[in-house]
């Protein structure tokens, strides 16, 4: 009998341990088989998980591609509101990379491509009066400080596995994680419906809002438009000055034979009057850098 003080090895028991594995193989593939059919025909669609690193295989791809190549910069407007398909078919033998970040404001960005000679594309940078102010300068910096920092070579195989396997199935989807599927169910009684939103594995995203909560949405736009109201903003002198710090990156891409286009995309009635009252350069006419709007 082993002393309780020796070191010895424990016996495993016998057994068809080969056969055991295959079968456990074979019954969670069934399983997740059977999830994934099952998802799907409840109209749930494959989505990519948009974080830093897929941003960053973006960013990367788009190094040293030359002139005939487009970098759409923006916030979720620039995302939803910018067909990277249309670009491609209206610019024919352009490459687009969709850079834009959700809830934030695209001068970081702007500036890292302006300090890389290698880039002589062109930037369309979708922006509104708040962008240009100095605050608003960092927003997106994060994405850049995670690509020049952090994406190593493991992270971008990381990264692109989990494209891979984003795009194809369904179950691996943080929509429909167990967690999140319990808590809804608990909370309303119903399983997901089908999600308004989709992000391919360019970044580009698809929405039909008609799959969305309407009222909800309409909510949260409320609520921007009153944190719009209700923050402080800069004299229309101080507006114009920052906004004119937009032309030194612009400049500095146009130099080495890039192109800047500053696009302010279509918004509600509703959205462009609380702009108007919020930001005192738009209300008085003021206009943006270089260009006084007519009276």
């Amino acid at each position: 009998m082993p002393s309780s003080t020796s070191s010895f090895s424990r016996p495993l028991p016998g057994g068809p341990w080969l056969r055991t594995w295959l079968v456990g193989v074979v019954v969670a593939l069934v399983v997740l088989a059977g999830l994934e059919l099952f998802w799907r025909s409840r109209g749930i669609e494959t989505s990519v998980v948009d974080d830093e690193d897929l941003w960053s295989e973006s960013r990367l791809a788009l190094h040293g591609k030359g002139t005939r190549t487009i970098a759409v910069l923006g916030d979720s407007r620039a995302l939803l509101g910018i067909s990277t398909d249309t670009l491609r078919e209206e610019v024919p033998g352009c490459t687009v990379f969709q850079l834009s970040i959700p809830a934030s404001l695209p001068y970081a960005v702007l500036k890292d491509l302006a300090d890389d000679e290698d880039f002589r594309g062109i930037v369309v940078c979708v922006i509104h009066a708040e962008g240009s102010e100095e605050s608003c300068r960092g927003e997106q910096l994060g994405h850049v400080q995670h690509y020049r920092r952090n994406f190593n070579l493991n992270a971008r195989l990381n990264r692109r596995i989990a494209t891979v396997v984003q795009d194809h199935f369904v179950v691996v989807s943080p929509y429909v994680n167990l967690g999140r599927v319990v808590e809804e169910f608990i909370k309303t009684g119903e399983l997901p419906r089908p999600q308004y939103l989709i992000t391919r594995r360019d970044r580009s995203r698809i929405a039909d809002y008609g799959k969305s909560d309407l009222e909800k949405l309409r909510a949260t736009m409320r609520q921007g438009a009153e944190e719009l109201l209700g923050r402080k903003t800069p004299d229309p002198e101080t507006w114009v000055k920052e906004a004119m710090e937009l032309d030194a990156p612009a400049r500095k891409i146009q130099a080495r034979g890039g192109r800047v286009v500053f696009v302010r995309l279509p918004t509600t009635e509703e959205l462009w009057r609380d702009t108007r009252s919020a930001i005192p350069s738009v209300s008085t006419g003021t206009g943006w850098p270089g260009r006084r709007r007519r009276r």
